[in-house]
């Protein structure tokens, strides 16, 4: 677990994979709290993005994995992978949005052979 900022910012975003001792989804939080007092929080259940995460790995072998600020890593598990062309194994793509703190990696099967 990891403390929160000593001066939070009017905007952050979280994502959280796992709670000790609790049996929850992971899950993505997102909060707004602007100068004049009042804020909001959105809490989204990850776990339908670790089902279609899981999903492409399956049919595909790529591994994604997303992180929403410092938070946790959120990443499914990695099962067997297809036979992939030699050119796209060992190659890793980030990206990152400017207006949210969201990065996704999705990194391609390596070679059965490899």
């Amino acid at each position: 677990m990891m403390p929160l900022p000593a001066k939070l910012p009017p905007a952050w975003s979280l994502s959280v994979d796992q709670i000790k001792d609790a049996d929850i989804s992971p899950t993505l939080i997102f909060i707004r709290t602007p100068d004049d007092g009042w804020g909001a929080f959105g809490l989204v259940d990850a776990q339908y993005l670790v089902t279609l995460m899981n999903a492409v790995n399956k049919l595909r072998g790529f591994q994604l994995n997303i992180r929403v600020g410092d938070g946790d890593l959120i990443h499914p598990s990695v099962s067997a992978v297809p036979h992939q062309p030699e050119w796209l194994s060992g190659v890793e793509y980030h990206i990152t949005s400017e207006r949210f703190p969201i990065v996704v990696s999705i990194t391609p099967p390596r070679d059965r052979n490899g």
